[in-house]
């Protein structure tokens, strides 16, 4: 997963699986850990995703919209935080098997 914030492409893992209520989801970043999703919701071809954390003592709304086309997600992420809002762009693809 690529989250393009403010011109700089940071990269994450993104794993969603299905258990008994639907969808859940984690992101994970190589520089802060892992992070729960708390909701994931694939409707129509979109994929909406919703995470609510603490960063540095602020909360940090984020929720990220994707349509998938040719087995690549690719849309929109939006982050409310006490800073400001801010808008992105974010794709994945399936990482090839090992």
């Amino acid at each position: 997963m690529l989250v393009d914030l403010e011109g700089q492409e940071i990269d994450y893992t993104l794993r969603i699986n299905k258990n008994d209520k639907g969808l859940a989801g984690k992101i994970i970043s190589p520089r802060s850990g892992e992070r729960i999703l708390n909701s994931v919701e694939f409707k129509n071809g979109t994929l909406t995703m919703k995470e609510s954390r603490d960063y540095d003592g602020s909360n940090v709304t984020s929720v990220y919209i994707a349509k998938l086309k040719q087995k690549k997600l690719s849309g929109s992420a939006s982050l409310e935080t006490s800073q400001g809002d801010f808008e992105s762009n974010w794709s994945a693809e399936k990482a090839a098997k090992k």
